[in-house]
């Protein structure tokens, strides 16, 4: 009886761990859905606004967001916090301005509505 459990311990241990963390596939959507809106040449009429390319590349990455929240490659929560650092990584928005909706309740609400 031993020699079955010992084979079975061995067994088990000979199993790759398996992954626990964010769906893989879904994140990729989000990613490239994002990644494709910011590679797509700003429109003209954007281009002549003050922030026209910053008013693009937060689509993009508003775009990534969305599909990451529709698809769950993450908890809801984790998604908007990946897609606000990825404002402040590509300097799309300053920390003031990634942070500033935080302080009103509506984002809050719809998140746990």
């Amino acid at each position: 009886a031993s020699s079955a459990a010992t084979a079975s311990l061995a067994a088990v241990a000979d199993e790759p761990p398996k992954w626990q963390g964010a769906n893989r596939k879904t994140l990729a959507y989000a990613v490239l859905t994002g990644l494709i809106v910011w590679l797509i040449p700003t429109p003209a009429g954007l281009l002549e606004m003050e922030n026209g390319q910053k008013a693009w590349q937060l689509l993009a990455i508003f775009m990534g967001t969305i599909v990451g929240i529709i698809t769950q490659p993450l908890p809801l929560g984790a998604v908007a916090l990946l897609g606000l650092g990825a404002t402040m990584v590509t300097q799309t928005l300053t920390f003031k301005a990634a942070f500033s909706a935080m302080s009103s309740e509506i984002p809050w609400l719809i998140a746990l509505a």
